[in-house]
């Protein structure tokens, strides 16, 4: 039997010495060995000692490797476990310990930019804006303050637990919110009333730029063949990692869609300002404190007519557009003066405001502006008021302010005194409904900038009169500035209680069922027109105010807000004669048509009847 070293020998197979170290490289498969070229000898002897003799030297050479990017990214040496080892390794330990620290700093930036940018708007003491600049600034703020926060938990808890398209995404999303702050900076900077906020969409700006440069330095940095440690889980929501993700979706989301509502709220705002230029003139005039405020009013028809002007009060969050249909056909078919104009920070009136809500903020001292406004423009009267809803005590409050060049009201479905902010029923406390003041409140700073009432709020339907002006009313209503004066007259009728009522300035009484009386203070003649919706809430065989309210009451338990209508429609019908009673020299009750809601002076059917009882008692 021939000896294995013989048939090793045969088969040229020969151990490597004991001090060989085997060296391979990174080719597919892991292992290449680099053997030198053995050259044939003389004989079978010397052919098998020449094979063992180069064996030998090809074991004893450095082998050159050839690593693949994957077998590098994997055999970098010792490294830690889990989630941080793939970012730590992709960006490197000094490149991700700055981005986690960046984001960390971003987050703070945005938290001082969004309490500063609030403070503003809200909390600085005598801070005055004639604009909606602090509103746009705090969304500006807000939205910086989401976005660095989400990079922040995106860095230190998930970014390694993605392969590479969850960067991919993280970096375009980043890049549509730069877009967006752009879209926001050259709106806002090309609205000559808002270019003070073009320079705070920097901030979010800023924000987003720095976290699309991470994730493409991570996506540059990271091997394409690299994936993230696997995990495996057969349950829904098998972990807290799980949740989290999935409330970072929906805070995503949220962001989204609020930060693009203000930015596309920036960029129509800013084109209203100039489709829509106002139908008047703007007047300069004196508040008081050493301010002066810039007041809208359009005027129309004859100055020499000898009969007193018809001065326009709007309705609480409208403008000047919506009795604008009633002025031109007084002024046009009737040849009489008319004024229309806008109370602070409606229609084209700015809405200036200072913090905490002073005087000027409120219905308190529009009586006193607009008698200003009307000797700015050069209308020294008499006048006749009428006001539609609010607009009624606006009217009360001129009567104060101007004394007997006032010679008569028209109140057109309006409850002075009975009806204010808080109140959602007549003569009941303000702060019955403080949490829809609250949410009024909200309303007004979340949604309102936003955009997200654009085109539904404001909005007079196909009835209105005058057609041509209903886009530019829903422009109106649309502005960030409306939406700030809302917030702003809401909280100041709040603020003052029964100290902002008008009653007690007339020598008024408030009965125990909360009706009021007053005491013929003005001198002027009184005309009352309340909608019959309001007045007339009654189920009758021929006429029904509500339908689903009158099937309410067949039934063997009608809901409490029927039994609420029918009973508060009662006291607005009292209440209504006493305003013609008590309020001027003498007065009288017009009730309209049968069928009319609290729109009716503006619409189309009514308007005209509207104008012919007007005439009735002031021609």
């Amino acid at each position: 039997m021939p000896h294995q070293e013989d048939l090793e020998a045969e088969l040229g197979i020969f151990d490597p010495p004991e001090d060989t170290v085997l060296q391979t490289s990174g080719t597919q498969f892991g292992i290449e060995l680099k053997m030198g070229d053995a050259e044939p000898a003389e004989g079978k002897a010397g052919e098998t000692e020449g094979k063992r003799e180069q064996q030998q030297q090809a074991w004893a050479q450095p082998v050159t490797a050839v690593p693949s990017k994957a077998a590098d990214y994997e055999n970098q040496g010792p490294k830690p476990t889990g989630f941080v080892a793939s970012r730590k390794h992709a960006l490197g330990p000094k490149l991700y310990s700055l981005a986690v620290k960046g984001c960390a700093a971003l987050t703070l930036v945005g938290v001082v930019g969004f309490a500063v940018f609030i403070g503003m708007a809200f909390y600085i003491p005598d801070q005055t804006w004639e604009y909606s600049t602090p509103l746009i600034a705090m969304w500006m703020g807000l939205g910086a303050f989401w976005h660095a926060l989400m990079l922040l938990v995106w860095w230190v808890g998930f970014s390694a637990g993605f392969n590479r398209r969850g960067h991919h995404f993280q970096r375009a999303y980043s890049v549509v919110i730069a877009i967006m702050s752009l879209v926001c900076m050259f709106s806002s900077a090309a609205s000559r009333n808002e270019a003070a906020a073009a320079g705070t969409a920097l901030l979010p700006l800023f924000v987003a730029v720095i976290g699309a440069g991470m994730s493409h330095l991570y996506l540059a940095k990271a091997p394409r063949d690299a994936q993230p440690p696997n995990k495996t889980c057969r349950q829904c929501c098998c972990s807290s990692r799980e949740w989290a993700i999935g409330f970072g979706i929906f805070v995503l989301l949220w962001h989204t869609v609020f930060f693009l509502g203000a930015c596309f709220q920036a960029a129509i705002s800013a084109s209203d300002y100039n489709a829509y230029q106002p139908i008047g003139t703007v007047y300069g005039i004196d508040a008081g404190g050493g301010r002066r405020v810039n007041m809208h009013m359009r005027c129309a028809g004859p100055t020499d007519s000898g009969k007193p002007t018809f001065v326009f009060e709007h309705g609480g969050g409208s403008n000047c557009l919506a009795l604008l249909g009633i002025a031109d056909d007084l002024s046009v078919r009737h040849g009489r003066r008319t004024c229309v104009y806008d109370r602070m920070g409606y229609g084209w009136t700015p809405s200036t405001h200072t913090s905490f809500g002073t005087d000027s903020d409120s219905l308190d001292d529009s009586g006193v502006l607009a008698g200003r406004l009307l000797d700015a423009a050069g209308e020294a009267g008499p006048y006749v008021c009428v006001g539609h809803s609010a607009g009624g005590e606006a009217c009360l409050k001129l009567g104060l302010a101007v004394g007997d060049k006032l010679v008569g009201v028209t109140i057109l479905d309006g409850y002075p005194d009975l009806i204010r902010a808080g109140a959602l029923r007549p003569g009941k406390a303000v702060d019955s409904a403080s949490m829809i003041i609250g949410a009024t409140q909200a309303f007004g700073v979340i949604a309102g900038p936003t955009g997200f009432t654009r085109g539904s709020v404001g909005n007079p339907g196909p009835n209105y009169v005058p057609q041509d002006y209903s886009s530019a009313m829903m422009a109106l209503y649309a502005q960030t500035r409306f939406w700030l004066s809302q917030y702003w007259d809401v909280t100041a009728s709040v603020g003052r209680g029964d100290a902002g009522l008008v009653y007690p300035k007339m020598n008024g009484v408030r009965e125990p069922n909360g009706l009021i009386s007053y005491g013929n203070t003005l001198s002027a003649r009184v005309l009352v027109i309340p909608a019959s919706s309001t007045t007339n809430a009654t189920c009758t065989a021929d006429y029904q105010y509500n339908d689903f309210c009158c099937k309410q009451m067949e039934s063997s338990n009608p809901m409490q807000i029927c039994l609420n209508n029918i009973e508060d429609s009662a006291l607005y019908m009292q209440q209504s004669i006493l305003y013609a009673d008590t309020l001027g020299s003498s007065g009288r009750v017009a009730w309209a048509p049968r069928g009319t809601a609290h729109g009716f002076p503006y619409e189309r059917q009514h308007y005209t009847w509207v104008v012919e009882e007007i005439l009735k008692d002031f021609a």
